[in-house]
């Protein structure tokens, strides 16, 4: 599969198909060489989510008032980091989730799989850790 207008629409779905286009025309190449840059490893259905992703934010943040901290119109309020959007967040979200179940085997030099629940810090089942207990 190969990251497309129809993805990108999908991930923006306030865009027709002929804005998508333009948005992959314009936007896929760079988005392209960032995602190679941080890739992780993904699969390839997430790599082209990923790809869709990074268009719809370059083509946010091209926007003028892209840059703006905060926002008041009216009733609405609206405060976020500048530089972000709703995309960029989900596109960092995936590449961490991702991340975080790759574990490359010192031996082999391979990735393996771990549990998402490998790491629980404030949970220890051992009960040799010292202390006052008598078990």
């Amino acid at each position: 599969m190969t990251m497309s207008a129809e993805t990108v629409a999908a991930a923006n779905p306030a865009l027709t198909e002929a804005e998508a286009a333009a948005a992959v025309a314009s936007y896929g190449v760079v988005a392209a060489a960032l995602l190679d840059a941080e890739d992780p490893g993904l699969p390839e259905t997430l790599y082209d989510w990923c790809h869709a992703l990074l268009v719809c934010h370059l083509l946010a943040a091209s926007a003028p008032e892209a840059g703006l901290k905060g926002h008041t119109s009216g009733d609405y309020s609206e405060q976020r980091t500048p530089g972000a959007t709703t995309w960029s967040l989900q596109y960092r979200e995936t590449i961490a989730r991702y991340a975080a179940t790759q574990v490359v085997s010192a031996d082999t030099g391979l990735e393996e799989a771990v549990r998402s629940d490998a790491a629980m810090p404030g949970l220890s089942l051992d009960q040799d850790g010292g202390g006052d207990s008598p078990w």
